[in-house]
C-alpha cells in the first residue's frame, strides 16, 4: 500500500513538474511571438518609410527635370523673340544673316530635343527600377506571410497532436522518453 501511494505521488510530482514546465515554455512562446510580432510591425514601418522617400526623391527629381525643360523653354522662347525683333529693324541683313540663325536655332532644338531624350531616358529607367523594387518587395512580403502562414498551420497541427497525446495519457511516455 505504501509504495503504491509513494509511486502515485512521485506521479503525480512528474505531472505537476510536467505541467509547470509546459507553463514556463508557452510564456516563453507568448513572449516570443510578441516581440517577432514587434519586429515585423518595426520593420513594415521602417519599408513604408523608405518607400515614402523613394517616392519623394522620384517626385523632387521629376520636378527638377520638368523645371530644367521649362528654363530650357523660356530660354529659346526668348532667344526666338529677339531674333524677331532683329529681322524687323535689320531688314537689310535678314536675306544673309536668315540662314545663319535658322542653323543655329535647329541646332538649339536639337541639342535639346537630345537633352529631353536623354532626361526622358532616365525618367523611365528610374520608374522601371523603382517598379522592379516594389514589385521584389512585394514578393517578398507574400513570400513572408506564406511562409508565416505554414508555420501557425504547422504548429496549429503540433498543439492537437500534443493534445490528442494528452488526452489518451501518452504524454507521461513522452516526457519519459525526453527526460
Amino acid at each position: 500500500m505504501k509504495l503504491e501511494e509513494d509511486r502515485r505521488n512521485a506521479y503525480l510530482e512528474r505531472q505537476r513538474l510536467a505541467d509547470e514546465r509546459k507553463k514556463i515554455r508557452l510564456e516563453e512562446e507568448k513572449k516570443n511571438f510578441g516581440q517577432k510580432k514587434h519586429k515585423d510591425v518595426a520593420k513594415d514601418e521602417h519599408r513604408k518609410i523608405v518607400r515614402q522617400q523613394m517616392v519623394l526623391r522620384e517626385d523632387e527629381r521629376k520636378q527638377t527635370v520638368l523645371g530644367k525643360i521649362d528654363e530650357i523653354n523660356t530660354k529659346v522662347q526668348m532667344t526666338q523673340a529677339k531674333r524677331h525683333q532683329e529681322r524687323r529693324r535689320k531688314c537689310e541683313q535678314i536675306a544673309l544673316k536668315r540662314e545663319d540663325r535658322e542653323e543655329t536655332v535647329n541646332r538649339i532644338s536639337r541639342m535639346n530635343d537630345y537633352r529631353k531624350e536623354k532626361l526622358m531616358e532616365k525618367i523611365e529607367l528610374d520608374n522601371d527600377r523603382s517598379a522592379k523594387i516594389n514589385n521584389e518587395k512585394a514578393a517578398l512580403i507574400e513570400t513572408r506571410q506564406m511562409l508565416r502562414k505554414k508555420v501557425e498551420r504547422q504548429k496549429a497541427k503540433v498543439m492537437e497532436v500534443f493534445e490528442k497525446m494528452k488526452k489518451k495519457g501518452k504524454i507521461d511516455v513522452i516526457y519519459r522518453i525526453i527526460n
